[in-house]
């Protein structure tokens, strides 16, 4: 009988707690992340840095030059450190996306 009571107040308590959850905002974080897509040109296999050029003429970098050939592209994850400075802006996340021939 006791198991019972306890696992009855144990939903009850868990009832609760997702109605309570619910009724709560929701606030996202991604509305200063955006995407980009850059082509590998560099390749400093001494210090591990890979440099990439976006389509609009800026140079980026990122570490970890295992894997990684010129002329592959690669698609990065943006944070805009809420600026509007693009020479703020943070590599995230970088996914590899195929190559140029």
């Amino acid at each position: 009988m006791k198991k019972i009571i306890a696992s009855i107040i144990i939903t009850t308590m868990i009832i609760i707690n997702l109605f309570c959850i619910a009724d709560e905002p929701i606030q996202t974080t991604y509305s200063h992340l955006y995407g980009k897509t850059t082509i590998v040109t560099q390749i400093d296999y001494v210090n591990d840095i890979v440099y990439c050029d976006d389509f609009n003429g800026f140079t980026w970098s990122f570490f970890g030059t295992e894997d990684w050939n010129i002329d592959d592209i690669a698609t990065f994850v943006m944070y805009d450190n809420n600026t509007a400075d693009i020479h703020d802006d943070v590599i995230i996340n970088v996914t590899y996306n195929g190559y140029i021939e």
